[in-house]
């Protein structure tokens, strides 16, 4: 795939044209001013797309972002007080770009809006980690640096945020590092298993101890996606989002990895889990 030196990358599946991007920067988290082999610099938008999960082309956007976190999402149904677009992006600082190809061609033709345009003024927490879907007239936008929050617009100016007793939508819990102990991860070579070892060589407290003790590390909850867009045909919802330390070190003695992922799942339609937020 050659992704090796990107980061903060985000996934979008196009399927009008069944193709399967990820979006991401040349940023080297550990080196940042060392940009990957064959990468010029670490400005702009990049994409990497592909039709068979093999196959890869790799391709700078004429996005102009030089900060980290990018979504994408397929947009049908337009409001009249926006330019004509099929996809919008949502960058970090909340400023979003919108694209009108109607080829899919998601490396080019993208124009990113004015403040006067479209703005983000309201994220409780700033617009780190953006995510973004559309549904029935609706962008729907999901941000969060130590808590995870939800807002909707229909013209990417005015927004709005679900009753006060639904905020935030994801917030720390003391179960989110069990959603990780599913049964069977630590048998013998399983993915816990086999990462107790790779840790332990390193001399770092193991994912299982690290599991067993959460609230040395599980302060927050931050990164968050979600999934899936009506035309995929997935009937439940998913939320993915990392219960974390958001960089802090665990306490307690511990030195291992103070960030997993956690899944919430929902048994209805995306689209039907959001709107249920506002109704």
């Amino acid at each position: 795939m050659g992704s090796r030196g990107f980061s903060f990358g985000s996934a979008f599946v196009d399927h009008d044209t069944n193709t399967f991007h990820v979006f991401g920067k040349p940023m080297n988290r550990c080196h940042p001013r060392s940009p990957p082999a064959g990468v010029p610099d670490e400005t702009g938008v990049w994409v990497f797309s592909s039709a068979d999960l093999v196959t890869w082309a790799r391709a700078k956007t004429d996005v102009a972002w030089s900060g980290p976190n990018t979504d994408v999402a397929r947009v049908r149904g337009v409001p009249p007080s926006l330019p004509p677009h099929r996809f919008v992006m949502v960058t970090e600082e909340g400023t979003f770009a919108l694209n009108n190809n109607a080829d899919g061609d998601l490396t080019r033709g993208w124009r990113t809006l004015s403040a006067a345009e479209a703005s983000v003024p309201a994220c409780p927490e700033g617009c780190q980690c953006p995510s973004i879907k559309f549904f029935s007239g609706w962008y729907y936008l999901i941000t969060g640096g130590n808590r995870i929050w939800l807002l909707r617009s229909r013209d990417l100016k005015a927004w709005e945020q679900p009753p006060p007793a639904l905020r935030p939508f994801v917030q720390s819990s003391a179960g989110d590092g069990a959603v990780a102990q599913i049964a069977g991860n630590a048998a013998p070579g399983g993915p816990i298993a086999s990462a107790d070892a790779w840790y332990a060589a390193r001399h770092l407290t193991t994912p299982s101890v690290m599991l067993a003790h959460t609230a040395e590390w599980d302060h927050n909850v931050n990164d968050a996606d979600f999934c899936c867009d009506s035309a995929s045909g997935v009937a439940g919802a998913y939320v993915l989002y990392a219960p974390s330390t958001q960089g802090a070190r665990p306490t307690g003695g511990l030195n291992g990895t103070g960030a997993y992922n956690a899944v919430a799942v929902a048994n209805v339609t995306l689209d039907v889990l959001l709107e249920s937020y506002f109704a």
